[in-house]
């Protein structure tokens, strides 16, 4: 019974070790205090830190110096439950930096309590999200009538040049077809 449990014990933890080392995400596991605990392949494939470089280290060590108040502030929050995700920084091993989302949840590591860490690029987002808020500057600042329509023809939204020149609210043409204007 004992050797199987033991057995059981070492494939459950090559279980997770495994999933830990596929994942994408930055995987990091800080004691209480801060120290980084363990990281998986992730942080050492893409953000460059060659395996146990980070070991015992302060996970501020991977954060910008201006984003030391902000983790800081994270970890208590973490701590006394009041969150469990934000954004900040993170540094590669070069010294260059990219946004990420972090989600972080108390757990026990080596049956110790722990911070598990699991933090995604978000850099692309943000991207997308500056054309989408640039885009949407352009459409209502432009000085001609913009409509946009779905694939049926149906207008979906006007711009506010587009109302003046033809005397519709926006309201007014939603949902009609072009066919409105003759």
């Amino acid at each position: 019974m004992r050797v199987e449990a033991q057995t059981a014990a070492k494939q459950a933890q090559q279980n997770i070790a495994g999933l830990f080392d596929v994942m994408r995400d930055f995987l990091f596991i800080v004691s209480p205090q801060g120290s980084i605990l363990h990281y998986n392949c992730a942080v050492s494939e893409l953000l460059g830190y060659a395996p146990g470089t980070l070991d015992g280290q302060p996970i501020a060590v991977v954060h910008p110096p201006e984003a030391e108040k902000m983790l800081a502030a994270m970890l208590a929050d973490v701590s006394a439950g009041k969150r469990s995700n934000c954004s900040l920084p993170l540094c590669r091993a070069d010294g260059s930096q990219f946004m990420a989302e972090t989600r972080v949840v108390e757990g026990p590591w080596n049956s110790q309590p722990a911070i598990l860490c699991i933090s995604q690029d978000i850099s692309e987002r943000l991207q997308a999200e500056e054309r989408q808020k640039l885009a949407a500057s352009v459409f209502d600042n432009a000085h001609e009538g913009i409509m946009i329509t779905d694939p049926r023809g149906r207008i979906i939204d006007v711009n506010e040049t587009f109302t003046e020149l033809t005397g519709y609210s926006r309201a007014e043409t939603l949902g009609h077809t072009a066919d409105l204007l003759k």
